[in-house]
Protein backbone atom coordinates (compact mmCIF):
# COMPACT_ATOMS: atom_id res chain seq x y z
CA UNK A 1 0.00 0.00 0.00
CA UNK A 2 1.38 3.42 -0.97
CA UNK A 3 2.35 5.76 1.84
CA UNK A 4 0.20 8.87 2.09
CA UNK A 5 2.34 11.73 3.42
CA UNK A 6 0.93 13.61 6.37
CA UNK A 7 1.85 17.09 7.46
CA UNK A 8 2.28 20.57 6.07
CA UNK A 9 5.88 20.61 4.82
CA UNK A 10 7.44 18.58 1.97
CA UNK A 11 9.75 16.79 4.39
CA UNK A 12 6.72 14.57 5.09
CA UNK A 13 7.56 12.36 2.08
CA UNK A 14 10.56 11.04 4.03
CA UNK A 15 8.55 10.05 7.10
CA UNK A 16 8.60 6.34 6.30
CA UNK A 17 12.19 6.53 5.07
CA UNK A 18 13.41 7.33 8.58
CA UNK A 19 12.09 4.06 9.98
CA UNK A 20 13.06 2.22 6.80
CA UNK A 21 16.64 3.45 7.09
CA UNK A 22 16.88 2.27 10.68
CA UNK A 23 15.47 -1.15 9.76
CA UNK A 24 17.34 -1.78 6.52
CA UNK A 25 20.59 0.19 6.39
CA UNK A 26 22.08 -0.65 9.76
CA UNK A 27 21.83 -4.03 11.44
CA UNK A 28 23.66 -2.52 14.42
CA UNK A 29 21.02 0.18 14.80
CA UNK A 30 18.18 -2.30 14.33
CA UNK A 31 19.65 -4.65 16.95
CA UNK A 32 20.14 -1.73 19.33
CA UNK A 33 16.50 -0.68 18.99
CA UNK A 34 15.26 -4.24 19.48
CA UNK A 35 17.41 -4.54 22.59
CA UNK A 36 15.84 -1.37 24.00
CA UNK A 37 12.33 -2.60 23.16
CA UNK A 38 12.96 -5.90 24.92
CA UNK A 39 14.97 -4.70 27.90
CA UNK A 40 14.22 -1.00 28.44
CA UNK A 41 10.49 -0.62 27.64
CA UNK A 42 10.99 1.33 24.42
CA UNK A 43 7.82 1.54 22.35
CA UNK A 44 8.13 0.55 18.70
CA UNK A 45 7.60 3.23 16.08
CA UNK A 46 7.91 7.00 16.13
CA UNK A 47 5.40 9.65 17.15
CA UNK A 48 5.40 12.56 14.68
CA UNK A 49 4.24 15.99 15.82
CA UNK A 50 2.77 18.11 13.04
CA UNK A 51 1.73 21.70 13.67
CA UNK A 52 2.28 25.23 12.40
CA UNK A 53 4.62 26.29 15.20
CA UNK A 54 8.36 27.07 14.97
CA UNK A 55 11.00 24.91 16.61
CA UNK A 56 11.21 27.25 19.61
CA UNK A 57 8.19 29.13 20.91
CA UNK A 58 6.68 30.39 24.16
CA UNK A 59 3.37 29.31 25.63
CA UNK A 60 1.68 30.45 28.80
CA UNK A 61 1.89 28.06 31.74
CA UNK A 62 -1.49 28.39 33.50
CA UNK A 63 -0.27 26.46 36.55
CA UNK A 64 2.85 28.51 37.26
CA UNK A 65 1.47 31.69 35.65
CA UNK A 66 4.48 32.34 33.46
CA UNK A 67 5.76 31.87 29.93
CA UNK A 68 7.24 28.46 29.17
CA UNK A 69 9.63 27.71 26.30
CA UNK A 70 8.51 24.83 24.09
CA UNK A 71 11.27 23.08 22.14
CA UNK A 72 10.26 20.97 19.15
CA UNK A 73 13.39 18.88 18.84
CA UNK A 74 13.85 15.07 18.76
CA UNK A 75 13.47 13.35 22.10
CA UNK A 76 12.56 10.15 23.89
CA UNK A 77 9.90 10.73 26.53
CA UNK A 78 9.04 8.67 29.60
CA UNK A 79 5.35 7.78 29.51
CA UNK A 80 3.21 7.53 32.65
CA UNK A 81 3.19 3.74 32.31
CA UNK A 82 6.98 3.61 32.36
CA UNK A 83 7.49 2.99 28.63
CA UNK A 84 9.57 5.27 26.41
CA UNK A 85 8.56 6.83 23.10
CA UNK A 86 10.61 8.43 20.30
CA UNK A 87 9.15 11.80 19.29
CA UNK A 88 10.01 13.78 16.16
CA UNK A 89 8.66 17.14 14.98
CA UNK A 90 8.02 17.93 11.35
CA UNK A 91 9.35 21.48 11.64
CA UNK A 92 12.69 20.29 13.04
CA UNK A 93 13.01 17.68 10.27
CA UNK A 94 12.43 20.44 7.70
CA UNK A 95 15.15 22.50 9.36
CA UNK A 96 17.56 19.56 9.40
CA UNK A 97 16.98 18.75 5.72
CA UNK A 98 17.54 22.39 4.78
CA UNK A 99 20.86 22.45 6.65
CA UNK A 100 21.85 19.11 5.10
CA UNK A 101 21.26 20.39 1.57
CA UNK A 102 22.80 23.81 2.07
CA UNK A 103 26.09 22.79 3.66
CA UNK A 104 27.29 20.21 1.18
CA UNK A 105 25.98 22.01 -1.92
CA UNK A 106 27.57 25.32 -0.93
CA UNK A 107 30.82 23.58 -0.04
CA UNK A 108 30.99 21.65 -3.32
CA UNK A 109 29.76 24.31 -5.73
CA UNK A 110 30.95 27.54 -4.10
CA UNK A 111 34.32 26.33 -2.77
CA UNK A 112 35.59 23.01 -4.11
CA UNK A 113 34.68 23.35 -7.79
CA UNK A 114 36.02 26.94 -8.05
CA UNK A 115 39.18 25.82 -6.22
CA UNK A 116 39.79 23.07 -8.77
CA UNK A 117 39.20 25.62 -11.53
CA UNK A 118 41.69 28.02 -9.90
CA UNK A 119 38.96 30.69 -9.61
CA UNK A 120 38.36 30.57 -5.85
CA UNK A 121 39.61 33.74 -4.14
CA UNK A 122 38.37 33.01 -0.62
CA UNK A 123 34.87 34.34 -1.25
CA UNK A 124 31.82 32.43 -2.46
CA UNK A 125 29.76 33.45 -5.47
CA UNK A 126 26.10 33.06 -4.52
CA UNK A 127 24.78 34.58 -7.73
CA UNK A 128 25.00 31.19 -9.44
CA UNK A 129 23.00 28.01 -9.07
CA UNK A 130 22.85 25.69 -7.25
CA UNK A 131 24.65 27.55 -4.43
CA UNK A 132 22.22 30.48 -4.63
CA UNK A 133 19.22 28.28 -3.86
CA UNK A 134 21.28 26.41 -1.26
CA UNK A 135 21.99 29.60 0.66
CA UNK A 136 18.35 30.69 0.37
CA UNK A 137 17.32 27.29 1.71
CA UNK A 138 19.79 27.65 4.59
CA UNK A 139 18.21 30.99 5.52
CA UNK A 140 14.74 29.44 5.29
CA UNK A 141 15.84 26.63 7.61
CA UNK A 142 17.19 29.14 10.13
CA UNK A 143 13.90 31.04 10.04
CA UNK A 144 12.04 27.92 11.24
CA UNK A 145 13.78 28.13 14.60
CA UNK A 146 11.68 31.10 15.67
CA UNK A 147 9.02 31.53 12.97
CA UNK A 148 6.92 28.96 11.16
CA UNK A 149 6.84 29.47 7.40
CA UNK A 150 5.71 27.45 4.42
CA UNK A 151 8.54 25.93 2.39
CA UNK A 152 9.22 28.29 -0.56
CA UNK A 153 8.00 26.56 -3.71
CA UNK A 154 10.99 27.76 -5.75
CA UNK A 155 13.56 26.11 -3.46
CA UNK A 156 14.74 22.49 -3.50
CA UNK A 157 12.91 20.05 -1.24
CA UNK A 158 12.34 16.30 -0.98
CA UNK A 159 9.20 16.86 -3.07
CA UNK A 160 10.42 19.59 -5.41
CA UNK A 161 13.04 18.26 -7.81
CA UNK A 162 14.05 19.23 -11.31
CA UNK A 163 16.44 17.62 -13.76
CA UNK A 164 19.14 19.92 -12.36
CA UNK A 165 18.44 19.20 -8.68
CA UNK A 166 17.42 15.52 -8.73
CA UNK A 167 20.87 14.17 -7.82
CA UNK A 168 21.42 16.93 -5.27
CA UNK A 169 18.13 16.11 -3.53
CA UNK A 170 18.82 12.37 -3.56
CA UNK A 171 22.24 12.84 -1.97
CA UNK A 172 20.75 15.22 0.59
CA UNK A 173 18.14 12.62 1.53
CA UNK A 174 20.97 10.22 2.39
CA UNK A 175 22.81 12.85 4.46
CA UNK A 176 19.56 13.79 6.21
CA UNK A 177 18.75 10.17 7.11
CA UNK A 178 22.22 9.73 8.62
CA UNK A 179 21.84 13.01 10.51
CA UNK A 180 18.45 12.18 12.03
CA UNK A 181 19.69 8.66 12.80
CA UNK A 182 22.60 10.17 14.74
CA UNK A 183 20.20 12.35 16.71
CA UNK A 184 17.82 9.45 17.41
CA UNK A 185 20.79 7.29 18.44
CA UNK A 186 21.81 10.00 20.90
CA UNK A 187 18.32 10.04 22.39
CA UNK A 188 18.14 6.23 22.53
CA UNK A 189 21.48 6.20 24.33
CA UNK A 190 19.76 7.98 27.20
CA UNK A 191 17.36 5.03 27.34
CA UNK A 192 20.18 2.49 27.21
CA UNK A 193 22.08 4.26 30.00
CA UNK A 194 18.84 4.48 32.08
CA UNK A 195 18.99 8.27 32.18
CA UNK A 196 15.21 8.54 31.90
CA UNK A 197 14.67 6.03 34.69
CA UNK A 198 17.11 7.94 36.89
CA UNK A 199 16.08 11.44 35.95
CA UNK A 200 18.16 14.32 37.32
CA UNK A 201 16.41 17.66 37.89
CA UNK A 202 18.01 20.60 36.07
CA UNK A 203 19.52 22.25 39.14
CA UNK A 204 23.13 23.45 39.50
CA UNK A 205 24.11 20.56 41.76
CA UNK A 206 23.35 18.13 38.92
CA UNK A 207 24.84 20.05 35.99
CA UNK A 208 28.16 18.21 35.94
CA UNK A 209 26.52 14.77 35.88
CA UNK A 210 23.95 15.86 33.29
CA UNK A 211 26.73 17.09 31.00
CA UNK A 212 28.56 13.77 31.43
CA UNK A 213 25.38 11.94 30.43
CA UNK A 214 25.12 14.05 27.28
CA UNK A 215 28.74 13.30 26.36
CA UNK A 216 28.12 9.58 26.90
CA UNK A 217 25.05 9.76 24.64
CA UNK A 218 27.11 11.45 21.91
CA UNK A 219 29.77 8.75 22.16
CA UNK A 220 27.14 6.01 21.84
CA UNK A 221 25.61 7.73 18.79
CA UNK A 222 29.03 7.99 17.10
CA UNK A 223 29.71 4.30 17.75
CA UNK A 224 26.34 3.22 16.34
CA UNK A 225 26.63 5.35 13.21
CA UNK A 226 30.22 4.24 12.59
CA UNK A 227 29.00 0.64 12.47
CA UNK A 228 26.35 1.49 9.86
CA UNK A 229 28.98 2.07 7.15
CA UNK A 230 28.37 -0.14 4.14
CA UNK A 231 28.54 -0.19 0.35
CA UNK A 232 25.16 1.58 0.19
CA UNK A 233 25.80 3.88 3.17
CA UNK A 234 29.36 5.07 2.63
CA UNK A 235 31.72 6.32 5.31
CA UNK A 236 31.59 9.80 3.82
CA UNK A 237 27.78 9.91 4.12
CA UNK A 238 27.87 8.66 7.71
CA UNK A 239 30.46 11.26 8.72
CA UNK A 240 28.66 14.05 6.89
CA UNK A 241 25.34 13.12 8.50
CA UNK A 242 27.00 13.13 11.93
CA UNK A 243 28.53 16.55 11.24
CA UNK A 244 25.16 17.97 10.18
CA UNK A 245 23.48 16.47 13.26
CA UNK A 246 25.91 18.10 15.68
CA UNK A 247 26.35 21.36 13.77
CA UNK A 248 22.57 21.88 13.50
CA UNK A 249 22.68 22.83 17.18
CA UNK A 250 24.98 25.77 16.40
CA UNK A 251 22.28 28.05 15.07
CA UNK A 252 19.86 27.93 18.01
CA UNK A 253 21.63 30.75 19.81
CA UNK A 254 24.86 32.67 20.22
CA UNK A 255 26.09 30.78 23.26
CA UNK A 256 28.78 28.20 22.56
CA UNK A 257 28.97 26.80 26.06
CA UNK A 258 26.28 25.20 28.20
CA UNK A 259 26.20 24.15 31.81
CA UNK A 260 24.29 20.98 30.95
CA UNK A 261 25.56 19.98 27.47
CA UNK A 262 28.98 19.64 25.79
CA UNK A 263 30.18 22.80 24.05
CA UNK A 264 28.80 23.08 20.53
CA UNK A 265 32.19 23.08 18.83
CA UNK A 266 33.45 20.19 20.96
CA UNK A 267 30.55 18.00 19.80
CA UNK A 268 31.55 18.47 16.15
CA UNK A 269 35.22 17.93 17.03
CA UNK A 270 34.39 14.62 18.75
CA UNK A 271 32.68 13.34 15.60
CA UNK A 272 35.59 14.24 13.34
CA UNK A 273 38.31 12.91 15.63
CA UNK A 274 36.48 9.61 16.11
CA UNK A 275 36.76 8.79 12.40
CA UNK A 276 40.52 9.54 12.20
CA UNK A 277 40.28 11.46 8.93
CA UNK A 278 43.15 12.50 6.69
CA UNK A 279 44.15 16.15 7.06
CA UNK A 280 42.80 16.93 3.59
CA UNK A 281 39.49 15.10 3.98
CA UNK A 282 36.63 17.29 2.76
CA UNK A 283 34.60 16.59 5.90
CA UNK A 284 36.99 18.89 7.78
CA UNK A 285 36.12 21.56 5.24
CA UNK A 286 32.36 21.08 5.57
CA UNK A 287 32.66 21.17 9.37
CA UNK A 288 34.65 24.41 9.08
CA UNK A 289 31.93 25.81 6.80
CA UNK A 290 29.26 25.13 9.42
CA UNK A 291 31.36 27.09 11.92
CA UNK A 292 31.90 29.91 9.43
CA UNK A 293 28.15 30.30 8.93
CA UNK A 294 27.77 30.43 12.71
CA UNK A 295 30.55 33.03 12.82
CA UNK A 296 28.76 35.13 10.21
CA UNK A 297 25.32 34.70 11.79
CA UNK A 298 26.50 35.89 15.20
CA UNK A 299 28.99 38.50 13.94
CA UNK A 300 32.03 37.22 15.82
CA UNK A 301 34.41 38.47 13.13
CA UNK A 302 36.90 35.62 13.32
CA UNK A 303 40.11 36.12 11.35
CA UNK A 304 42.36 33.31 10.08
CA UNK A 305 45.78 32.74 8.61
CA UNK A 306 46.06 30.80 5.35
CA UNK A 307 45.70 27.10 6.31
CA UNK A 308 47.61 24.29 4.68
CA UNK A 309 44.56 22.03 4.70
CA UNK A 310 40.95 21.84 5.89
CA UNK A 311 41.83 20.21 9.20
CA UNK A 312 44.04 23.16 10.12
CA UNK A 313 41.23 25.56 9.21
CA UNK A 314 38.81 23.69 11.45
CA UNK A 315 41.21 23.89 14.40
CA UNK A 316 41.72 27.59 13.76
CA UNK A 317 38.00 27.97 14.35
CA UNK A 318 38.29 26.04 17.60
CA UNK A 319 41.03 28.39 18.76
CA UNK A 320 38.76 31.36 18.05
CA UNK A 321 35.98 29.70 20.02
CA UNK A 322 38.36 29.20 22.95
CA UNK A 323 38.94 32.96 23.07
CA UNK A 324 35.21 33.59 23.34
CA UNK A 325 34.83 30.93 26.04
CA UNK A 326 37.55 32.54 28.13
CA UNK A 327 35.83 35.94 28.20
Amino acid sequence: MAHTPKGFLPINVLENDIIGWMENHSSEFFSFVNYLVTNHNLNRGIVYHINDRPILYDTYDLINLRLKLITQTPRVILEKNGTKTIELHEVFLAYLWSISYAMWVIYDYAIVIPTHANTYDGTSDFSKEPQKSAKDLFLYGLSLIKEYKNWPSDLPSPQNTTAETKELVEKTNGIFLNAISFIISHELAHVSHKHLDNFLPYIPANYSEIKKREKDADTTAINILSKSISEKNTKSMVILGSIIATSSLLYFGKAIQSETHPDKDDRIKSVLENFELEDTDHNWGIAALTLQFFNQKEGFGFAFSQPEHYKELFYQFLEEFKKIKSI
